[in-house]
């Protein structure tokens, strides 16, 4: 299955806010098997990273609203996202 990605969740950097609840809580995804640490847990618990899984693809979002949990997607210039497989 294929699902369209939203251009307004496609960014070149982090965004500041969620176009969907205006939150400012935007969190950087980790993905693949992180080395746990004090440091790494008052960061997921403060909302500033969250844990994206082990398996990573090519069409893996990099931010979330630590509120809402919508997903923000690195766009491009040379090869925009615009897909992604589910």
């Amino acid at each position: 299955m294929v699902k369209e990605i939203s251009k307004e969740h496609q960014y070149k950097r982090k965004p500041r806010k969620c176009p969907e609840c205006k939150s400012n809580r935007i969190a950087s995804i980790l993905w693949g098997m992180p080395a746990y640490s004090k440091k790494l847990e008052k960061e997921m618990e403060l909302g500033k990273v969250v844990l994206g899984g082990c398996c990573v693809t090519d069409n893996d979002p990099s931010w979330q609203c630590s509120d809402c949990n919508t997903e923000f997607y690195k766009h491009f210039d040379k090869e925009p996202l615009l897909k992604v497989k589910d």
